[in-house]
């Protein structure tokens, strides 16, 4: 049932927390990540943990791990994961953490102020699922060199191999460890080991209010990840029709967990909505829908709505300020099928030391690291690149400075495609010096290289 996805949108305006509204505008109006990012900062501590209700259910000021976790999730998306309130916060983390890496679910301090009743009488544990979950975000980021994500990592292979009979949250966050790890071998097999521990359904109660459970887009929300292993497309479709016929009247969704406070449903209720949105999206659902959205054309801050992100040509540059197109600036888009899955093709990409070994023409040779920086040289010339990854979205872009305050470069996607395997996608830019033909070829050698390059490694 095709969901009103005019009243989704109006509901997001509506109702929910200034940083879900920011994501919303970067997730499906392609809108800008420093306003995500900018909106962070109010729910952090001097730490640098985040509280103060960044996880709803918990409302107290002080740093908690479950709050930092999804100010950590909401960096990635911003494609911040190496930025400073990022480090600061993996800080915190490390921190608090027990000597093999293991994260506490909870720390104290928080009973005196609102929260869900399930946060009371728990009895402090020197690790948790939060483990599994933090050292997930960090492999998601790209973070490749940090000490207390190499031990959260052992103890994570440790808890998915002794494990045996796996909680709901528990599970959910081996399947995001499993996604986001970079040795897709081992993750494969302990994927397997995962299927005969989880019951056929794969629905998995939690606990709490009647009905509550963690479902099949819960454990798997993207396709061509590894934890697909452990749900069929049968489990997958009806999730996504439950999905779709949950839509309230009033455009949002609903949790099916306890609803405890007015403040705390309203916070979630943008959260859960934008994740509906994600899952209808990334699993093919909503594609079909957005011609459909009658939303204004742009708001009073400037940014275009959905429905102008699509018609409007990819090549037309649009200046927030004042609405007017700038400058056009053509590119050239390309793409390769690949038997590599999405999870395989992004480890690569994420590796900037590769990127010689198939892009010769954008850089002879690359040093350094995801923490450190990547520093390109090209013709005996040294520059700097940045790399912004959305493992979720399968998005890597390779950016350097092309003018003072302005970044270009490569734009690359790997697209799960039905059956197994990958479709990668490349744009790169046309710079008026640059004749379309030679880009053009450019860029055909290039992805062929990279398609080879994943066939050898694999």
């Amino acid at each position: 049932m095709p969901i009103d996805y005019s009243a989704a949108e109006n509901f997001i305006w509506s109702a929910a927390r200034l940083v879900d509204r920011h994501r919303y505008i970067l997730l499906f109006a392609d809108g800008p990540a420093q306003p995500v990012i900018d909106a962070l900062p109010g729910y952090r501590s001097p730490d640098g943990g985040f509280g103060h209700a960044l996880e709803p259910d918990l409302r107290s000021p002080g740093s908690q791990p479950a709050p930092t976790l999804h100010a950590l999730e909401i960096l990635n998306e911003a494609g911040a994961a190496d930025s400073e309130m990022a480090r600061d916060a993996r800080a915190f983390i490390a921190s608090i953490a027990a000597p093999d890496g293991g994260i506490p679910f909870v720390l104290p301090g928080f009973e005196k102020y609102p929260h869900a009743p399930w946060w009371s009488g728990l009895q402090p544990e020197p690790g948790s699922f939060l483990t599994l979950a933090l050292a997930a975000v960090l492999h998601a980021g790209g973070v490749n060199s940090d000490d207390w994500l190499d031990r959260a990592t052992s103890w994570s292979w440790r808890s998915i191999e002794t494990t045996e009979q796996p909680g709901g949250y528990w599970l959910k966050y081996a399947c995001a460890f499993l996604d986001a790890v970079p040795d897709a071998e081992q993750a494969r097999a302990a994927i397997a080991s995962l299927a005969t521990r989880v019951g056929p359904a794969a629905v998995v109660p939690v606990g709490g209010v009647e009905g509550e459970a963690l479902r099949p887009l819960d454990l798997s929300p993207r396709r061509g990840s590894r934890s697909r292993g452990l749900v069929s497309e049968t489990q997958v479709e009806a999730h996504l029709d439950a999905v779709e016929s949950g839509q309230q009247e009033d455009g949002g969704w609903m949790f099916d967990w306890l609803a405890w406070s007015p403040a705390q449903t309203t916070d979630w209720r943008g959260t859960v909505t934008i994740r509906a949105l994600t899952w209808l999206r990334d699993n093919g659902r909503l594609s079909r829908q957005r011609t459909t959205m009658k939303t204004p054309s742009r708001d009073g801050l400037g940014y275009p709505s959905i429905v102008e992100v699509m018609a409007a040509p990819r090549s037309e540059k649009r200046d927030p300020a004042d609405g007017a197109p700038a400058d056009p600036v053509r590119t050239e888009t390309q793409s390769i099928e690949s038997s590599a899955e999405p999870d395989d093709v992004v480890a690569l990409l994420v590796d900037l030391r590769r990127v010689p070994d198939w892009a010769p023409a954008f850089a002879d040779t690359v040093v350094g690291d995801a923490r450190a920086g990547w520093r390109a040289s090209k013709d005996g010339r040294e520059f700097a690149v940045r790399v912004a990854v959305n493992k979720d979205a399968g998005t890597v872009d390779y950016l350097r400075e092309v003018s003072p305050g302005r970044e270009g470069g490569a734009y690359l996607r790997a697209v799960p495609r039905p059956g197994g395997g990958t479709v990668i996608v490349m744009t790169l830019p046309l710079l008026p010096d640059v004749d379309p033909a030679d880009l053009a070829a450019t860029l055909t050698v290039e992805l062929s290289a990279l398609a080879e390059l994943l066939t050898r490694s694999s």
